[in-house]
C-alpha cells in the first residue's frame, strides 16, 4: 500500500470505528514526546506524526519499519533511531509474552538493517527495555506476587540479555581500544575525542547491565 493511500485508509478506519477507536488502538499509550520533531513534507512523515499524536505505537512501529526497509543505507540512521524509541516504549509497556516477542523480533530486524558501528546504542536501548521488564517481574516475585509464567518470562529475558549485553560490551571494548590507539598515535582531534568518550560510555553501560543480568 502506498503511503498516501495508507494515510487515507487509516483515517477512514478511525472515522468508521468512531471516537473511541484511537484510544483502543493506542492501548492507552501516550505519544512519545521525546521523538525528534521534524517537518512533514511528504505522506510518510505526515502519517508518522499523526500516529505519534494519537499514541498508536504498534501502527507507528509498522510504518517506520516499512520506511526503513525501503530506505537507502545512508538515510537509515534517523529512521532507525526513531523506530528504536518506539520499540523501547512498546517493550517496556507490553505485558503479554507473545506480543512482546513480536516486538523483540522487530527489534532484531531493525538491528540487521543498520551498520554494526551504529547499532551499539540501539542494542543497548532495546536491551535496557527488556532488563527493566525482567527486573520488575523479579521484584514482584520477591514479594510473591508474580505468576510462574511471569517468572519463566523473566528468566528467558535475563538469559537472552546476558548474551546480548556481553556481546555488545566485548565489541565496544575493542572499539574503545582502537580509538585510544588512534589518539596515542598523534591523530587526536575533537571528533576523535568525542568518539572515545561515547564509546567509553557505551562500554560502561554494557558491562553494568551484563553484570546485573
Amino acid at each position: 500500500m502506498r503511503p498516501a493511500r495508507a494515510t487515507l485508509a487509516l483515517l477512514a478506519l478511525l472515522a468508521f470505528a468512531g471516537p473511541g477507536a484511537a484510544p483502543a488502538l493506542a492501548q492507552e499509550a501516550e505519544p512519545l514526546a521525546d521523538l525528534p520533531a521534524e517537518p512533514a513534507p511528504d505522506a510518510d512523515a505526515q502519517l508518522e506524526a499523526y500516529l505519534d499524536r494519537l499514541g498508536l505505537r504498534p501502527l507507528q512501529a509498522d510504518h517506520l519499519a516499512a520506511q526503513l526497509r525501503r530506505a537507502k543505507p545512508e538515510a537509515r540512521g534517523p529512521l532507525a533511531q526513531r523506530l528504536a524509541k518506539v520499540y523501547v516504549a512498546l517493550l517496556e509497556a507490553e505485558t503479554d509474552p507473545a506480543r512482546r516477542r513480536l516486538w523483540e523480533d522487530g527489534s532484531r530486524e531493525l538491528l540487521s538493517l543498520v551498520p554494526e558501528s551504529e547499532s551499539f546504542e540501539l542494542r543497548l536501548n532495546l536491551a535496557k527495555a527488556g532488563y527493566v521488564k525482567a527486573e520488575e517481574i523479579v521484584e514482584r516475585h520477591r514479594l510473591r506476587l508474580a505468576s510462574a509464567e511471569e517468572v519463566a518470562e523473566a528468566d528467558r529475558l535475563l538469559r537472552a540479555l546476558r548474551t546480548e549485553m556481553s556481546d555488545v560490551a566485548t565489541k565496544v571494548h575493542r572499539r574503545v581500544e582502537a580509538l585510544e590507539k588512534a589518539e596515542e598515535s598523534g591523530r587526536e582531534n575533537e571528533a576523535l575525542a568525542e568518539q572515545v568518550a561515547d564509546a567509553r560510555r557505551l562500554r560502561s553501560l554494557a558491562f553494568y547491565y551484563t553484570g546485573w543480568t
